[in-house]
């Protein structure tokens, strides 16, 4: 896994994350981004936002497979339609957030809390915590 240097600074913006990664960055640990940040259909795939503060997120169609968003908060987000295979929502927050029709095989909701989050359909947990022996995915 990717650790920051001693001199990171968070991203303070959405163009900022696109930037650092379209440069080979992968770690976007403990930012924290309001106001409509849009990643929509964005690739970032690998990306790591643990304890990251996201509000009102688009993520809409966006490619988030093997990410990590362990120990963040995600409030008010759109991951519709996202492939978020393989990605950790490890220790997270989800708080209103809709994962309609997002491609989940293989991502963990273990631990953290959600309310008010939206599945992408028949085998997503109804409170978006998967434990391992639920079997749900896509």
């Amino acid at each position: 896994m990717e650790m920051p240097g001693p001199d990171y600074k968070p991203p303070e913006s959405p163009e900022e994350v696109l930037r650092r990664y379209e440069a080979g960055a992968r770690y976007f640990g403990d930012m924290e981004l309001a106001d409509w940040p849009d990643f929509r259909g964005a690739c970032l795939s690998g990306a790591i936002f643990d304890g990251s503060y996201m509000m009102d997120g688009d993520f809409r169609d966006a490619d988030l497979r093997g990410a990590s968003f362990r120990r963040a908060y995600i409030k008010c987000s759109d991951l519709r339609g996202a492939d978020v295979r393989g990605a950790t929502f490890v220790d997270a927050g989800l708080e209103s957030t809709d994962f309609d029709g997002a491609k989940y095989d293989g991502t963990e909701f273990l631990g953290g809390h959600c309310y008010g989050v939206i599945g992408p359909g028949d085998g997503f947990p109804d409170y978006g915590v998967k434990t391992p022996g639920d079997g749900g995915g896509r």
